[in-house]
């Protein structure tokens, strides 16, 4: 994030500079911790997390045995229903969105909970908000997990190891070794990065919309000359100043009378060019939270681009994080699984799927490997279409000829004398 506060840095000197300011003055301590206190306030992380959440919605969630080849998916296994409902009341696609903001926007994380039912139905997962639980820990280990509404209190080893879950972003400011007994966990990585990206687009928010009500302009600086200003020159002269910039007067030159002296301290929004500093800002959120900008509303946004940002948000954020979540769920049903275990599904996501033109290329490239019908069974699965198997289909054609005549001597079957042929 190094990179990201230079950056910011940058704008804020050309904002800035000349009027004794400083970056802590537009994005101080204040500001970052109203950020961090309440993330979602802001439309930038908004509206990245929710790209991301959909795009992780979209994933499904499945049980298998086996692997490699011996791979099999089980619809019937007794967890299965976990990839559409976790609970009667919470969906997969809400405890996805749940777990994915909180463990990322909010320093305590996501606590879940894996609540038992009875024997042949699968456990419900309850969800925990952030402000509604603090984890606290001797030395490494968990000690204590303190749920705040209802009031409880759970201490016993097992209990914790075996139907809870903390799903968080990494402290880096706490190492995991040196934790003080009975302190709190939290997580802290990304948070007070954006925060700080997030009070400085708040604070290009509130500057423009400042300027909007004062028809784009803020106040200059009246003093007096040689001479001295009264108290009802002053306010004669405020009066006159704020009619010139508003309404019809807007625009219209100021005329000031004695010895006073008018200096513009104002700045266009062009001039102090926040737009960039805001556009900057935004993209850099989308990027802190694994979002290309290019689909929401930044960088290079052209057809192009956005197809490959697709990609990249699926292979770079999606999938790591949904395969770090499969882990912590196989951990926490392992006894329920009985063997099997979870993993994702995602040869139906758009996204990731090559062209119908570049795979039935890549095909052909191979048509003299294969069958008639192994042939008309890759297309129908690439095309969609409906492409049965022919009668003798099982042959390789090369060229205009089968594999077997190609494979036939000339001159007959191979067994005749030279004086023969």
């Amino acid at each position: 994030m190094r990179k990201i506060f230079e950056t910011l840095r940058g704008y804020l000197s050309r904002f800035l500079g000349g009027n004794g300011l400083t970056i802590i003055d537009v994005c101080d301590e204040e500001a970052v911790q109203d950020y961090i206190r309440d993330p979602f306030s802001n439309s930038s992380f908004c509206l990245a997390m929710q790209k991301r959440a959909d795009a992780t919605k979209s994933v499904k969630l499945s049980i298998f045995t086996g692997e490699g080849e011996n791979k099999k998916e089980v619809p019937n296994h007794s967890l299965a229903i976990l990839g559409e409902y976790v609970s009667s009341s919470i969906s997969y696609a809400d405890f996805i969105d749940y777990v994915l903001n909180w463990s990322i926007a909010k320093d305590k994380g996501c606590l879940i909970r894996k609540v038992n039912g009875l024997s042949w139905l699968a456990p419900d997962l309850r969800v925990y908000h952030p402000d509604n639980f603090n984890i606290h820990f001797n030395g490494t280990e968990i000690s204590r997990i303190e749920i705040i509404n209802p009031g409880e209190n759970i201490s016993d080893p097992n209990e914790i190891k075996n139907n809870f879950l903390w799903i968080k972003s990494a402290n880096y400011y706490q190492e995991v070794a040196g934790i003080s007994p009975n302190s709190y966990g939290t997580g802290l990585s990304n948070q007070n990065s954006m925060g700080i990206l997030g009070s400085f687009i708040k604070k290009v928010w509130t500057w423009n919309w400042r300027l909007s009500k004062n028809s784009g302009k803020i106040n200059g600086v009246i003093s007096g000359g040689s001479g001295h200003l009264t108290k009802e020159d002053r306010e004669e002269i405020r009066d006159r100043y704020a009619a010139m910039s508003s309404g019809t007067n807007n625009g219209k030159p100021l005329i000031l009378s004695g010895d006073a002296k008018y200096q513009d301290t104002s700045k266009s929004p062009i001039e102090a060019d926040w737009l960039n500093g805001e556009k900057t800002a935004h993209e850099r959120i989308c990027l802190s939270v694994g979002v290309p900008p290019e689909l929401v509303g930044g960088g290079q946004s052209t057809y192009a681009n956005r197809k490959e940002a697709k990609k990249e948000l699926y292979t770079d954020t999606v999938i790591p994080w949904m395969q770090d979540l499969v882990n912590h769920l196989n951990k926490l049903f392992a006894k329920e699984l009985k063997g099997a275990y979870f993993d994702i599904k995602i040869s139906h996501i758009e996204a990731l799927k090559l062209d119908k033109a570049e795979e039935l290329k890549a095909l052909d490239s191979i048509k003299d490997r294969l069958t008639v019908n192994e042939y008309r069974k890759a297309a129908a699965e690439i095309t969609g279409l409906k492409i049965e198997d022919i009668k003798g289909g099982d042959v390789i054609v090369i060229g205009t000829e089968t594999l077997e005549n190609l494979s036939t001597p000339i001159g007959g079957s191979g067994n005749e004398k030279e004086d023969d042929i």
